[in-house]
């Protein structure tokens, strides 16, 4: 919730810090002396009066009726007169500081003319005449990179069943002649998730080894689904990343951060049939519940209320399958106390609520 917060106010925000900037900038320049700021000032306003009285008489010349000439003529000797001032104050105060107006003016025009013109690239770009085309949708090509068998992965691998049968899970090994330990996915696999599909009725994934003796993760991914996409050019590719998503923004620092640079990989060097998706794991309920085990300071006040709040959660949930604490707040967990964490209620907590 903070980093969202966060992340919202720095983006309402980000034209002030880039006003900020610039502004200490000038300072700097000028040494902190704001008499010399004063042509900067003269230019910007002589020209931001003279632009407006120009776009008046263009609006009154658009209009009908005799006030219309009148107006138009008051804005016209109006637009004159403040660029006349404007063109004096330009000769005058050039050297003293106006030049900085008189060029960083046109680089801004210039400037959006060139935003606007990558906006109007990227609307003929992705406009379609044509009537959406629904008939013969080819079920995609999932890519799953997987280092070991855990809630995550398992996540991933429904979420991959859920929208194709043809899955690919990729595994990298930088120690070819390394025998696998009982954790390992080449170990875990026949039992934890080949036996498991064909119980269930449905296809197995193909298990892919990709050894990188250099212990590069993001590279051999990367290629095979290039590679993986150039043998099936008439399907999509969905590449399904998995990622930790942290309660504090702070302990993203303690992570490699491969799933990140996989994504930017692939949206820089992919084309337009590879496809993306994130698949989260929110850390912050586990989280919650072990705060609670470790006795953390509480209100005994806020405690009861949780507590109450906690039982009427579980007493709606009796009875539903696959019932979880969802509807409940996390603080009521965190408030709570350790008495009021039991078995039955962890019981309600499923792992498809991540």
């Amino acid at each position: 919730m903070l980093y969202l917060t966060l992340t919202l106010v720095f983006e309402s925000t980000c034209p002030i810090y880039a006003l900020v900037f610039l502004s200490s900038l000038l300072l700097i320049v000028f040494k902190g002396v704001t008499d010399r700021l004063i042509p900067l000032f003269a230019v910007g306003a002589f020209l931001a009066f003279t632009l407006s009285q120009a776009g008046m008489v263009m609006h009154w010349k658009r209009t009908e009726g005799s006030h219309a000439r009148v107006s138009m003529l008051i804005n016209g000797i109006g637009a004159i007169s403040t660029g006349i001032a404007l063109c004096i104050i330009l000769v005058a105060k050039f050297v003293e500081g106006a030049w900085i107006t008189a060029l960083l003016i046109p680089m801004l025009i210039l400037l959006m003319f060139k935003i606007r013109r990558h906006y109007d690239y990227i609307l003929r770009e992705t406009a379609d005449p044509n009537p959406a085309n629904l008939k013969a949708i080819p079920s995609p090509l999932v890519v799953v990179p997987m280092e070991r068998w855990g809630r995550l992965a398992e996540k991933a691998l429904r979420f991959a069943y859920a929208i194709s049968r043809d899955i690919w899970v990729l595994h990298i090994v930088t120690d070819e002649k390394e025998q696998p330990g009982t954790s390992d996915l080449r170990t875990m696999w026949s039992d934890y998730i080949e036996k498991p599909a064909k119980e269930a009725g449905l296809k197995p994934p193909e298990l892919v080894i990709l050894h990188s003796p250099y212990r590069l993760v993001v590279t051999p991914i990367y290629e095979y689904v290039i590679e993986l996409g150039r043998r099936n050019p008439d399907r999509y590719v969905a590449v399904l990343v998995p990622e930790l998503v942290e309660r504090r923004w702070i302990y993203y620092l303690l992570h490699s951060q491969r799933a990140t640079a996989l994504k930017l990989i692939l949206y820089r060097k992919g084309d337009w049939r590879i496809i993306v998706i994130n698949v989260p794991w929110h850390l912050s309920s586990l989280w919650v519940v072990s705060c609670v085990a470790e006795r953390l300071p509480y209100n005994r006040r806020i405690r009861q209320a949780s507590r109450n709040r906690l039982s009427a959660c579980a007493r709606a949930g009796d009875g539903l399958p696959g019932s979880s604490l969802t509807r409940c707040p996390r603080k009521a967990l965190l408030y709570a106390g350790p008495a009021s964490i039991t078995s039955r209620t962890l019981t309600l907590r499923s792992p498809t609520t991540h």
